[in-house]
């Protein structure tokens, strides 16, 4: 007849730690093939499921629950000394075991490298419409935009410092856009003006200017 099979992959039960510690008690903590055949009491677990049960759980002097900040610290400092041995570490922490402490420290470890990527995430911008889309350029998008406005920024500084002159007045040479004006004075379209004579003091116009001239003086003087 068959034994019946084994419960390696499910919990302990209260009742088989019940029989473990019967067994410790009266026969030590050797010879864990012979639990079930000694206490008379069916027991499905092999002799290192006993064993590890016994070392890591129902050993007296071992500490339940979590990990105080004192431990924390400690193994931290010890695991940056011996690496991943956990049982060279146990022996410098008190109550705790070399399990409980290597399932703390890979618990530990993944909510650091957690808490990493949250931060370079929350640290990178937010993502453009080319991220969203899985496009390749869209990773440096937001890079162009920020070269574009300061470009941009730096033209209007300049253009609002330098004096505003219309195209036609300014120094350099004026594109072949910029409207000109060109003026051409043709000698046959426009006839020079007469020069006007000389006035001439001598002869009857002139006696006449001067008669006048005399009058009207001796007149103000009156």
């Amino acid at each position: 007849m068959q034994p019946p099979p084994m419960r390696e992959s499910q919990r302990w039960r209260p009742e088989e730690d019940a029989i473990l510690l019967a067994y410790v008690r009266q026969y030590g903590p050797r010879e864990w093939s012979l639990v079930s055949q000694r206490m008379n009491r069916p027991l499905h677990r092999d002799a290192k499921s006993c064993l590890e049960r016994w070392k890591n759980y129902l050993r007296p002097g071992i500490k339940k629950g979590s990990l105080t900040d004192d431990e924390q610290r400690l193994v931290i400092r010890l695991q940056a000394k011996h690496g991943n041995k956990w049982k060279k570490i146990a022996a410098e922490v008190p109550g705790r075991t070399a399990k409980r402490l290597g399932k703390w420290w890979e618990v530990f470890k993944e909510k650091q490298q957690r808490e990493l990527r949250d931060r370079d995430r929350r640290r990178l911008p937010p993502p453009l419409d080319g991220d969203e889309r899985g496009g390749a350029g869209g990773r440096y998008d937001w890079l162009l935009e920020d070269f574009a406005d300061k470009l941009v920024n730096d033209h209007h500084r300049r253009m609002m410092a330098a004096p505003i002159l219309p195209p036609w007045m300014s120094s350099s040479p004026s594109s072949s856009s910029s409207p000109s004006v060109t003026l051409s004075l043709a000698s046959a379209a426009v006839a020079p003006a007469p020069a006007a004579p000389p006035p001439t003091w001598g002869g009857g116009g002139g006696e006449v200017v001067v008669a006048e001239l005399m009058e009207c003086c001796s007149a103000w003087a009156k």
